[in-house]
């Protein structure tokens, strides 16, 4: 059994292996610029290189002008000029000298710690008040990621007992490294508490999966819908296919989705024996087309990895179980304290939270509370796992083999692939009844054409006979119309009529008019001839070529 803990806690100190002598520090007579090395702990140079070199001859050999000459080429900073008295002399009579930092850690872990130390704020003392109390508000996730990547490791605990009476002069990386080493427990507490930060998210992580898993297996083993859509699909594999695919009992459950790989002759659109299934569905069996309806988990259900939850799990485990030897210490501890009742400590849960220390009250609590959900989420898995396989097993397939992200997969694709097909179909048929209703549109337009062009050509039938008086003038006017038309056109005149000029023109017969005017054509008798070749008031006229009536003495 080791040594007690320091008095005001901390971590206890390994016993230093014993190692060559300590050299001089600070030899130079004024500040000086830093060499940034790595420095090997004096414990280990004794079995390397560095073992059998001695720097004192050098020393030696350079104390004088070599070493002067040196102080000035790398002085830290120009040294400022002192005050002097009325007589030029120095007003004080020593020589002010600033003190150098002691820093030994690897630079990059340096800078690396400054920065997390400018980011989170805080200090040593305020980061022991914050676990001391279980702040999480102060000490949050982010800050206590941070802080567990700068825990104080062996070899910087050893440099740190070294420099123990120099702290005032320690880099401000290598200080807090200090400071933080005094917290007693500091990084066994700081996982704790990142543990109780991070246990809601696992908790609904886990819970989920295990839920999700659940639910899908439970609707593929009770689907009687899904059940039959699979009958349908045997039905009618078994029907297309011959030879040994024929006469099959069963078939692969992700043979369904490659029903869409199965074309029909349908021509100008996509129609797969998928598209069929979906017609046929609706037409014969429309009981259960909406048999996605009892499938409705299998989408998360293929979001689930076992894997993923037995390693939360095991997360959970490996977490309670740290966080208890934690609190079987802090127990230790208090009962070992000088001055007080040593009280034996259970480990039993109900007497986790009866400590006075504010940290181990609050964390015997959580610990309550975590290791009852991990229990419970442990026992529903095992439940869970088992109904996962039972369901792979009722569809032939193998559970060592298979992940619910394949089996389950296979019914969301399908689910997915139904409801495409059903829509293209749907597409389909109302493209077919735009077209018809575009054609439809386009023979009424033709029909209204036809109908008033018809109505434009039907001609206007005339009434006849004595008895109407209307009529009669119509008839009167129609036969006037006709002959003043003959005389213009030179048709009333006989073939034998000179021309104007003097010269013959060939008589023309006036063309009869249409069969369906028969009682406006003229007939023409000599006395009607005689009539208009006599010239009206005793002077003859003729008629020219263009129809103009001339007087002629």
């Amino acid at each position: 059994m080791g040594p007690p803990p320091p008095p005001g806690g901390g971590f206890a100190f390994p016993a230093v292996p014993a190692g060559p002598p300590a050299k001089p520090t600070n030899m130079a007579s004024k500040p000086l610029k830093s060499f940034n090395w790595t420095k090997i702990p004096n414990v280990k140079v004794k079995d390397t290189v560095w073992g059998k070199l001695d720097d004192n001859e050098i020393h030696a050999m350079l104390k004088d002008d070599e070493y002067k000459e040196f102080e000035d080429l790398f002085a830290a900073r120009d040294a400022k000029p002192s005050k002097t008295d009325s007589n030029g002399g120095l007003a004080g009579s020593h020589e002010s000298i600033a003190v150098k930092e002691i820093a030994f850690l690897d630079p990059k872990r340096s800078q690396g710690c400054n920065i997390v130390l400018k980011a989170i704020k805080l200090d040593a003392q305020t980061i022991k008040r914050a676990i001391n109390k279980v702040d999480t508000q102060v000490l949050n996730r982010d800050a206590l990621t941070e802080l567990l990547k700068f825990i104080p490791q062996e070899e910087e605990l050893r440099m740190l007992q070294e420099h123990a009476g120099q702290v005032d002069q320690l880099a401000s990386a290598e200080r807090f490294l200090y400071e933080v080493s005094e917290i007693s427990l500091y990084e066994p507490k700081l996982r704790a508490m990142f543990f109780k930060t991070s246990f809601p998210e696992m908790q609904d992580d886990v819970e989920a999966l295990i839920t999700w898993l659940s639910a899908a297996s439970e609707e593929v083993v009770q689907s009687d819908k899904f059940k039959q859509v699979l009958k349908i699909i045997l039905a009618l594999g078994n029907y297309m296919n011959t030879g040994q695919r024929a006469g099959a009992y069963g078939f692969k459950l992700n043979s369904i989705l490659k029903m869409g790989d199965t074309k029909s002759l349908v021509q100008g659109r996509k129609h797969t024996l998928l598209h069929y299934l979906t017609e046929l569905l609706e037409k014969k069996f429309p009981e259960v087309l909406n048999f996605q309806e009892e499938l409705a988990h299998v989408e998360l259900g293929a979001k689930v990895t076992i894997p993923q939850i037995r390693s939360t799990l095991m997360t959970l485990r490996q977490n309670l179980t740290q966080l208890k030897s934690l609190l079987d210490t802090m127990d230790k501890q208090e009962a070992k304290k000088p001055g007080e009742e040593a009280t034996k400590r259970l480990s039993s849960a109900s007497e986790l939270s009866t400590s006075t220390d504010p940290f181990r009250e609050s964390m015997g609590q959580f610990y309550e509370l975590a290791d009852k959900v991990y229990k419970s989420a442990s026992e529903r898995f095992q439940i869970t796992e088992k109904s996962y396989e039972a369901a792979v097993v009722l569809y032939g397939e193998d559970p060592k083999i298979t992940t619910p992200e394949e089996f389950f997969g296979v019914f969301w694709q399908f689910v997915q692939g139904f409801a495409l097909a059903k829509l293209d179909n749907e597409r389909a048929i109302q493209k077919v009844i735009e077209a018809e209703k575009k054609e439809k549109e386009k023979q009424d337009r033709e029909d209204r054409r036809r109908k008033k062009r018809e109505t434009i050509k039907e001609p206007s039938k005339s009434s006849g006979g004595g008895g109407n008086a209307a009529g009669g003038e119509h008839h009167d006017q129609g036969g006037l119309d006709d002959l003043i038309s003959a005389i213009r056109t030179g048709k009333a005149f006989g073939s034998n009529d000179a021309a104007p000029g003097g010269r013959q023109r060939r008589g023309r017969e006036a063309s009869p008019m249409p069969a369906g005017d028969k009682d406006s054509s003229l007939v023409w008798s000599s006395e009607d001839r005689d009539k208009l070749k006599r010239p009206e008031s005793g002077t003859r006229r003729r008629e020219n070529l263009s129809g103009t009536l001339r007087s002629k003495g």
